[in-house]
């Protein structure tokens, strides 16, 4: 009987997206069987060699001066200018409002998310969302700006219901 060397590789390839979930699985689930473990291991560790970390603290912090850290985080805040505006409003949404921010288009200069559900968000452009003002009910505003659109397909899209229609 032959054994075909390559039937592993073979088989891996035909069912790669199962082995990997397969994967993701097993390593999410060993994880956080042994989330004890490793934080008992971790608190030991860090008390058992704290003075060499200490002492590796003060090399690192003596080679990283702390204007220079500012300085590259002034840097850093100024490129990424949009990034940091859209990870706060998410952090808000979820903090003040318990909305999550599942985006479905991608963002585009002088857009604003807007929430179609309590978890998804749609960027569209800002003066039309800043036009529909909100009511007394609590969806009051997500039903007109739909109403606007005409559905979801045509929000992802951008296209407001006059431009679909001809009106």
């Amino acid at each position: 009987m032959a054994i075909n060397k390559n039937y592993r590789a073979s088989y891996y390839l035909a069912h790669r997206e199962d082995a990997l979930a397969r994967e993701k699985r097993y390593r999410q689930s060993w994880t956080s069987a042994q989330k004890e473990r490793r934080i008992a291991y971790d608190k030991a560790y860090h008390f058992a060699h704290r003075e060499k970390r200490a002492e590796q603290h003060k090399i690192w912090s003596a080679a990283h001066p702390r204007q220079d850290r500012r300085a590259q985080q002034k840097i850093y805040r100024t490129k990424n200018r949009d990034r940091l505006r859209l990870g706060k409003k998410i952090r808000n949404a979820k903090r003040y409002r318990n909305l999550d921010y599942n985006m479905l288009n991608v963002s585009f200069p002088g857009s604003i998310g807007h929430h179609i559900n309590d978890n998804d968000v749609v960027f569209i452009p800002a003066n039309i969302h800043v036009s529909f003002s909100a009511g007394p009910k609590k969806n009051f505003h997500r039903e007109r700006i739909m109403n606007y659109y005409g559905d979801l397909d045509n929000m992802i899209n951008n296209l407001p219901l006059e431009r679909i229609c001809g009106g």
